[in-house]
Parts: C-alpha cells; sequence; structure tokens
C-alpha cells in the first residue's frame, strides 16, 4: 500500500512538473497534490494535441497501399502509392478535439479574439471554395492517387480551418516553443549523427528513416572537397526537404533571439546553420538567410536599421538570382535541366486544361503524354514549383483561390505584428518556388498549412 502511494505521489509530482513546463511563469498552476493524471490530461488537451500534431511533421511512418496506378511506363513512383500517414491520425486528433470550439467561433455574432471575425470568415468562405474546385477536378479525372489526393487535402483544409478559428492561450503556445525547439534539436543532432557515420541511426523505426546505404539507388550524394559522401536527410524523404525544415527553424530561433535576448540561442543558429550547409540545398541555404534578413528588417526600430536590413536583402535576393540563372555551372546541371523540362511540361498541361488541371496528384500520370524526356533512369517527378503543380493539377482557379488566401494571411499578419510569421511565409512561398515537397509531401503539406493556420489564428494575450 505505501509503495503504491508513493508511486502515485511521484506520478503526481512529475505531472506537476510537466504542467509547468507548459504553463507561462505568470500563470497559476494547481499544487500537483491537488492534481490526478487523468485530470492533468483533460486540462491540458489541447496542448497535447498541438504537441502530437507538430510531432507528426518530423515523422514520416506510413502504411503504403502499392497499386496498379502507381507505376508510369512500367516505372514505380512513389508518389502515386496510397499511403496512410501517422501524420494524419495525429491530425485527425487534433480535429477532434478541437473542432467544437472552431464551429463555435465561426458561427459567432461578435469576436473580441485578436483575429478579426470577417478576416476567418472570409478564409473559411475560401477554403471551401477550395476544396469543392478540388473535388470537381478530381471527378474530372478520378484515379486512385487523386482521390487520396483529394481526401489528404480535405484533411488539411479542416486543420486549416480549425486551426484558424481556435483560441491559442499562453499555456497552448509555451507548448507549441517548447515542441518546436525540441523538435530542432532532435532533427539536427539525426542529421549530423547521419553525416559523421555515413548511415541511418536506426531505420524506418526512428521516425520513419530512410535507410541510408552508399550503393543504395535513389540516396543522394554529394562531393565535400574530394570525398563523395551522403547527405543528411534527418527523418525527412530527402536533404531538401530537410533543409528547408531546417531553414524555417533558423527563423524560428532567431525570432526567440530577438525576444529574449539569450545568447544560448545564438549558439543553437549556428549549429543548426551548420547542418543546413552540410546539406547542400542551396534554396534551403537561400532561404534561411532571406528568412533571418526579412524578420531583422521588420523587427527593426528604426529607419536606418530598416534600410540596412532592406538593402542587405535585395542584394542577397538579386545577386543569389543571378547566380542560379546565369551561372554556367548550375545551367548544365542534370537537376537544373530537368527541372525545367517539368516546368514546360506544366505550362503546356496549364494551357491544354486551364480551369479544373490534370486532376489532383495526376500531374506525373499524365507526363508520358506531355513533351517530357524522363531520361534513363527514368525521372518521374512532380514539377519542382508549387504553383505550376497547383494549377496544372487543380486548374487556374484554384491557384488564384490560394494564393487570395496567401496574400490575406501575410497581409493580416503585417498589420498585426506577427512578424515570424511573416518571415516563416515568405520562406514557404520561396521554398514552393523551386521545390514540390509542400505540396506532394504530408510533412510539407502539414507544415505548409498549419504555419497560415496559426499565423492567424487566436492567440490570446497575457
Amino acid at each position: 500500500m505505501n509503495k503504491q502511494k508513493t508511486l502515485n505521489n511521484k506520478l503526481q509530482k512529475a505531472a506537476f512538473m510537466l504542467i509547468n513546463m507548459l504553463t507561462p511563469p505568470n500563470t497559476k498552476t494547481t499544487k500537483y497534490k491537488q492534481l490526478k493524471p487523468l485530470q492533468w490530461v483533460v486540462h491540458n488537451l489541447k496542448s497535447i494535441s498541438f504537441v502530437l500534431l507538430l510531432f507528426g511533421i518530423i515523422v514520416n511512418w506510413g502504411k503504403h497501399y502499392i497499386n496498379s496506378g502507381s507505376y508510369v511506363s512500367g516505372t514505380l513512383v512513389d508518389y502515386l502509392i496510397p499511403t496512410f500517414y501517422f501524420s494524419y491520425l495525429t491530425t485527425l486528433f487534433f480535429i477532434s478535439v478541437n473542432l467544437k470550439e472552431a464551429v463555435t467561433n465561426i458561427f459567432q455574432t461578435s469576436s473580441k479574439i485578436y483575429t478579426a471575425l470577417r478576416i476567418r470568415r472570409l478564409l473559411f468562405i475560401l477554403a471551401i471554395i477550395f476544396i469543392v474546385l478540388v473535388i470537381f477536378s478530381y471527378l474530372l479525372n478520378p484515379t486512385v492517387a487523386s482521390l487520396t489526393k483529394t481526401l489528404q487535402l480535405f484533411l488539411m483544409l479542416n486543420l486549416f480551418v480549425v486551426v484558424t478559428n481556435i483560441q491559442i492561450t499562453p499555456r497552448d503556445l509555451k507548448a507549441i516553443m517548447t515542441t518546436l525547439v525540441a523538435l530542432l534539436v532532435v532533427t539536427a543532432l539525426l542529421g549530423l549523427y547521419q553525416f559523421i557515420f555515413q548511415r541511418s541511426l536506426c531505420g524506418y523505426f526512428c521516425f520513419g528513416e530512410t535507410n541510408l546505404l552508399k550503393n543504395t539507388y535513389g540516396i543522394t550524394t554529394d562531393f565535400f572537397g574530394s570525398v563523395s559522401r551522403i547527405l543528411p536527410y534527418g527523418p525527412f524523404p530527402h536533404p531538401n526537404i530537410f533543409g528547408g525544415f531546417l531553414a524555417l527553424g533558423v527563423t524560428f530561433v532567431s525570432w526567440l533571439f530577438l525576444k529574449t535576448h539569450k545568447w544560448g540561442y545564438i549558439v543553437f543558429i549556428i549549429f543548426i546553420a551548420s547542418i543546413i550547409f552540410i546539406t547542400h540545398s542551396e534554396m534551403a541555404i537561400l532561404t534561411a538567410l532571406l528568412g533571418v534578413l526579412f524578420l531583422l528588417f521588420l523587427k527593426a526600430s528604426s529607419k536606418v536599421f530598416k534600410l540596412v536590413w532592406l538593402g542587405s536583402l535585395v542584394t542577397l535576393v538579386i545577386g543569389l538570382e543571378i547566380y542560379l540563372v546565369t551561372h554556367p555551372l548550375v545551367l548544365n546541371t542534370l537537376s537544373w535541366l530537368r527541372r525545367l523540362h517539368l516546368a514546360q511540361s506544366a505550362v503546356t498541361a496549364i494551357k491544354n486544361f486551364p480551369i479544373l488541371g490534370l486532376g489532383p496528384n495526376n500531374f506525373i500520370k499524365y507526363l508520358p503524354s506531355l513533351p517530357y524526356n524522363p531520361g534513363f533512369p527514368p525521372f518521374w517527378q512532380p514539377v519542382h514549383n508549387i504553383y505550376l503543380l497547383i494549377a496544372s493539377e487543380l486548374g487556374v482557379p484554384t491557384l488564384i483561390v490560394i494564393i487570395f488566401i496567401i496574400l490575406i494571411i501575410f497581409i493580416t499578419v503585417i498589420q498585426s505584428r506577427r512578424y515570424l510569421f511573416a518571415a516563416l511565409i515568405a520562406q514557404l512561398l520561396i521554398l514552393g518556388f523551386w521545390d514540390h515537397y509542400l505540396w506532394t509531401t504530408p510533412q510539407g503539406l502539414l507544415l505548409f498549412w498549419l504555419t497560415l493556420g496559426v499565423a492567424v489564428s487566436n492567440i490570446k494575450r497575457r
């Protein structure tokens, strides 16, 4: 009996410590002696749902269902394999926990919360228009791959609407920030391990980690000096996705430093930046620099500093864009030529199907009928530009709706002085211009819609 009582006291004390971790210093917390574990779970259910949702961003676990529609010209294409991912479960759990509150806020007659009611309702209407257009696009060219993509987009739009219409309390906000820092630490250390030891840590068991072996087909390697090395993947399916995630992380940690002035964050920024560098993802490096400079520009208190950061930003953008476009080594690389050919195929598809497109996730399926040479071994991938991809698969009207959603959110965060989200959205737009993973991978899609949703969510002031 005494042992059981001692164990219960330890569990209650642990729960009390966790609540203190999730609660700001100026928020009162129930004493652990009066707190039961079940009460703690219920009391922190929204924070728990946020933590699990964020955890889904770095987890690549999924059950794959290969079928005849997963092949293009005899080649198995992973983008066409229907898959049920772990992140879908965390998303469904988050929606179920917060749906009642979101519906109440959508249809309320007055609003005292941070984000204007009319903005939330406008975004809600645009989200409905978007999903209706997606459904019509699917019905025009129904395939197994397009059905799974339609369901995926429907889930993400529901997440976006729910996140936009709930109150994020200081407790929730602290849980979100703590989780993000922890995820950045874990993924950066995993990437460093992969690069140093040139192998996976524990394979698929570790968040769905890619099995990294040099003799495995499709593993990305690059030269460091005269030595060819496997690039770090982290828990993601490609180094570019890993680099993009860390680029957003650098901006987030930079914002934490500007807010708290704790120099430990500078060490963390340098560490993350070094991992981005060894991914050899040029766009991740560029996006990290642009995100930090844009954040510094927005938060600058004097006009002189604003001009300095703006000048640095413009110089960096123009210089790097000129380098990427005109440098002969870039223009002649196989990667650049493939991106160019895919973009040309996407433009052809948009001209042929401008209203409803080829159908969700049907771009690769139609590539053999478009002016595209896959080469050998065959390179079947989506166009590396989410704007061309959306327009070619879902139609130009759908792209316009998404652009309206992003513009409304961007203007709102600027007016609300939520400069962190302004910088993050700018980074997402840049990454989307040069790659497709924000639209074609479950991790990227979750990161995309969650960032947009939290940016205009009803964050309650202390």
